[in-house]
């Protein structure tokens, strides 16, 4: 599976603290549908990248404190989604095909 380099830097950032984070991004990067919890805290970041729909079976995603500003519509394709934490960002718009969410059941987008 082919992924860009934004995606990379991206999961790069979130094992950023992990002590064997080699090895944990290598194995979501050959294996993403094995990845089923996101957690991104306190990095600056300006977006998400789309690629994130390749993760087809995150249950979670937490993007808090990265100060990103828009939400890429391919959010929508995270079907098993059920939790989605985006607060203390910059967010000004969220895509409709946040809709298509089907088993979300917690959205925070406080402090935005």
């Amino acid at each position: 599976m082919k992924f860009n380099i934004a995606l990379i830097s991206f999961l790069s950032i979130i094992i950023s603290s992990c002590t064997s984070g080699d090895v944990v991004m290598n194995k979501a990067l050959q294996d993403p549908l094995e990845v089923t919890k996101l957690k991104i805290f306190n990095q600056s970041l300006t977006e998400l990248p789309a690629d994130i729909a390749k993760f087809k079976n995150l249950k979670s995603l937490y993007v808090m404190r990265t100060g990103i500003d828009s939400i890429p519509p391919e959010i929508g394709q995270l079907q098993q989604l059920e939790e989605l934490v985006l607060s203390s960002n910059r967010i000004s718009y969220i895509p409709e095909e946040i809709g298509y969410l089907k088993n979300l059941k917690s959205l925070s987008i406080r402090n935005n």
